[in-house]
């Protein structure tokens, strides 16, 4: 079963990067044109902190992020993006928020092959500066880099993404993420989703090798004017790596998100 599982993340691995690189080589030829700057501030609250179907905090978490976006061409741009966690509950210990302070910091290059196909890739530098309180622990951080493609198909979407840390864990992981949006009317957008996580490490975050996470969620935004928006979502993951039977732990999660954000 593990060569198995084995097997088919180093097929997803090949396939991603030769997609990839294949829609890469067709995007550096492309002509340069308009240029444009974008903003865009999100305030979200959360009803725990769950990523990659692994539960960091079982309660409310404030989550902030800013991205500022500039378009090289019509079709290709490139942004950065700062993300944050602040837990809002200590759990009765002094040092729970800032164990789980963090901060996250993204570049990204985007380029629209087609209406239908796109591709993008970057680098994230994950850290949680506060984490170093036992006396000689070091502050938590890592990076990764990633690729990412995005296929469309009417008013659905196909988008699979395969992240390598290179620095603390030096392991892989792939996020396969199909969604559908239904749009019943102007500025109201509704969307349902469902995310399979897979991993080529069990000595990173995860107890097994393989599908490691998946996920259900039903996303909604509206548009309060050009420039406003708020949104939320509903979400219902589960770690599929064994954790529960190891650990005697929770292995599935059900929590939610609302946000309200600017555009620029």
């Amino acid at each position: 079963m593990k060569r198995t599982q084995s097997w088919i993340i180093s097929w997803l691995i090949g396939v991603q990067i030769s997609v990839s690189a294949l829609i890469g080589i067709t995007c550096f030829v492309c002509p340069l044109q308009a240029a444009d700057l974008s903003f865009e501030a999100v305030a979200e609250l959360g009803s725990s902190y769950i990523w990659r179907g692994i539960e960091f905090d079982s309660e409310l978490s404030f989550q902030p992020n800013l991205t500022f976006a500039y378009a090289l061409s019509d079709r290709t741009s490139v942004s950065i993006n700062g993300w944050w966690n602040i837990a809002l509950t200590d759990h009765d210990s002094s040092v729970w928020k800032d164990l789980y302070y963090e901060q996250d910091f993204t570049i990204d290059i985007d380029h629209e092959f087609t209406d239908r196909v796109s591709l993008s890739g970057g680098m994230i530098y994950y850290s949680a500066p506060k984490s170093d309180i036992e006396p000689g622990s070091d502050a938590y951080q890592t990076d990764e880099v990633f690729v990412s493609t995005d296929f469309s198909f009417g008013a659905g979407s196909l988008v699979s993404t395969l992240y390598y840390d290179f620095d603390l864990f030096d392991a892989f992981y792939f996020d396969l993420t199909v969604s559908y949006e239904l749009s019943s009317r102007e500025g109201l957008s509704l969307e349902p989703a469902i995310h399979l996580g897979f991993t080529d490490a069990d000595d990173a975050w995860y107890l097994d090798k393989g599908l490691v996470d998946a996920k259900v969620s039903f996303t909604g935004s509206y548009d309060l004017s050009d420039h406003f928006f708020v949104g939320g979502s509903l979400n219902y993951s589960r770690r599929l790596d064994g954790f529960k039977d190891e650990t005697g732990g929770d292995d599935s999660y059900l929590w939610a998100m609302a946000s309200i954000g600017f555009a620029y």
